[in-house]
C-alpha cells in the first residue's frame, strides 16, 4: 500500500529531528509567512489550528516571546468547559507575567523594549478583555454570588497590577492602570473583593486610580461576609426573610417608578372628578363606582412608592408574589402566589360597569350620560391596568432577602 505524503505538521512532530533539519524541511517557508497564516487563522477562531501553526514557530524562533504567548492563549480560548474555570483563569496570569518578564530580560536596549512591550501588552490587553467578557456571559445570572471564578479572575489582574505599576517603562505604567480601571469595575459590578486586596491596598488604589468606587472597602467585606453561610442558615433566610427583586439596570426602575406614578396619578384625577361632579348631581350610584377606582388609584400609587429602590415580591400589594416554601425533601422552592387583591379590585371594577350601563340606558340626559361614559371607562382602564402593569422583568435583575435587618444575595 503507498504511503500518503506527509504534511508540514507529520515532518514537525517526528521525534529526534534537529531545528536545522526543520529549517531545511521548510526551505522556502518563511517565518512571516507562518506568523500570518496563524494570526489568520486566530482571527478566523480555529484556537486548535493556530496552536499549532505558533508552537512550530516557536520551535524555528525559540528565542521569541510572540509565539509561545499566542500558543498559551489559543489553548486557553479553545478549553471553554469546566476545567477552563478551574485550570485557565489562574493560570493565565502567570503567563503573561512570565511573557513581560521575558521581554525585560531581554539584551535590548530600552527604547526596543519599549517597543517589544508595546506590542505585547495589546495583545494581552485585548485577551484579558475578552476573557471578562466570556465570564460575565457565562456567570450573569451568579455576579452577586460568592463567586470563586471572579475572585480569580480579580487576583489574576491583581498580580500584573501590584508588579508593574512601578516600572521604568511608561507603556507598563499605562497598562497598570488600564488594569486597575478593571479591577474596579468588575468589584463594582459583582460587590467581590479578591483577599489579596488590602483595606490599605484598596485605598492607595482609589488614590492612584483618581476613581470614586462605587463601594467602600468595609461594605465589600460584609457583603462577602454575608454570603459565607451554611446551608441551614440560607435555608432560614429564604423561608422567614421578606423576598425584594432589583433590576441590574437602574433606568428600568426609575422606569417604572415613573410609569406607576403616572398611571396612578391618571387615575386618582379622574376618580376625583367623578366623586365631585356626581356628588354636585346627586348621583350616589355613579359616586360609588367612582370610590372603587379611586381605591384601585391608591393602592397603585402606594405599589408605585413602595417600588422606588427595589420591588417587595412578598407583599400583598405585589401583582408577581412568589413565596418560598420547604420541600419533602428539604429544598427550597419558589412558588407564584394568586394576588387576591388583584383579583378582588378588578371584579369590583367590572361590577360597578354595570351601575352607570343602566343609569345611561334609563336617563338621557347630557350630565348623566357623561358621568356614565367616564365612570364606565375608568373601571376598564382600571381593570386593564391591573392586569397588564407589572414592575417585574424577571430576565433583568435578581432577587435579595430581607432578614433580621440585613440583605442576602444567593
Amino acid at each position: 500500500m503507498e504511503n500518503k505524503p506527509q504534511n508540514v505538521f507529520d515532518k514537525l512532530d517526528k521525534q529526534g529531528e534537529q531545528i536545522e533539519d526543520i529549517s531545511q524541511r521548510l526551505e522556502g517557508i518563511s517565518i512571516e509567512d507562518l506568523y500570518a497564516l496563524a494570526k489568520r487563522t486566530w482571527d478566523y477562531e480555529d484556537y486548535q489550528t493556530a496552536q499549532k501553526y505558533y508552537n512550530h514557530i516557536s520551535l524555528l524562533r525559540p528565542l521569541d516571546w510572540e509565539a509561545p504567548l499566542y500558543a498559551s492563549l489559543c489553548n486557553a480560548r479553545g478549553r471553554h468547559d469546566f476545567y477552563y474555570w478551574t485550570d485557565t483563569l489562574p493560570a493565565m496570569s502567570k503567563v503573561y507575567l512570565a511573557t513581560i518578564d521575558y521581554i525585560l530580560n531581554l539584551n535590548f536596549d530600552d527604547l526596543k523594549k519599549e517597543d517589544e512591550l508595546s506590542r505585547c501588552l495589546k495583545i494581552i490587553r485585548d485577551d484579558i478583555n475578552s476573557t471578562i467578557r466570556f465570564t460575565f456571559n457565562r456567570l450573569k445570572d451568579f455576579l452577586n454570588a460568592n463567586n470563586s471564578y471572579i475572585l480569580d479572575l480579580e487576583n489574576g489582574l491583581y498580580k500584573l497590577y501590584e508588579k508593574y505599576h512601578e516600572s521604568q517603562f511608561s507603556c507598563l505604567k499605562e497598562f497598570s492602570l488600564d488594569i486597575l480601571k478593571e479591577i474596579f469595575n468588575i468589584i463594582n459590578q459583582t460587590k467581590q473583593i479578591s483577599s489579596d486586596i488590602s483595606k490599605e491596598k484598596y485605598d492607595y488604589m482609589v488614590d492612584i486610580s483618581k476613581g470614586v468606587p462605587k463601594y467602600k472597602y468595609e461594605e465589600l467585606i460584609e457583603f462577602q461576609s454575608l454570603h459565607n453561610l451554611s446551608m441551614e442558615e440560607e435555608k432560614e433566610i429564604k423561608l422567614n426573610g421578606v423576598l425584594f427583586y432589583e433590576y441590574h439596570d437602574k433606568v428600568l426602575l426609575k422606569r417604572n417608578f415613573r410609569k406607576g406614578m403616572i398611571v396612578s396619578g391618571i387615575i386618582l384625577f379622574l376618580a376625583l372628578t367623578g366623586i365631585i361632579g356626581s356628588s354636585v348631581l346627586e348621583f350616589w350610584y355613579v359616586m360609588t363606582s367612582y370610590l372603587v377606582s379611586l381605591f384601585t388609584g391608591i393602592l397603585l400609587l402606594i405599589k408605585s412608592l413602595m417600588s422606588k429602590n427595589r420591588i417587595n415580591v412578598s407583599s400583598f400589594l405585589c401583582f408577581s408574589r412568589k413565596k418560598a416554601r420547604l420541600t419533602s425533601n428539604g429544598d427550597i422552592i419558589f412558588e407564584n402566589k394568586v394576588s387576591v387583591l388583584k383579583y378582588v379590585l378588578a371584579v369590583l371594577n367590572i361590577i360597578m360597569v354595570l351601575g352607570p350601563i343602566l343609569f345611561s340606558v334609563l336617563n338621557i340626559s347630557v350630565p348623566v350620560t357623561i358621568m356614565c361614559v367616564l365612570s364606565i371607562v375608568l373601571s376598564f382602564f382600571c381593570f386593564t391596568i391591573l392586569f397588564t402593569i407589572d414592575f417585574i422583568c424577571s430576565w433583568d435583575g435578581y432577587y435579595t432577602y430581607l432578614y433580621k435587618g440585613k440583605y442576602y444575595e444567593f
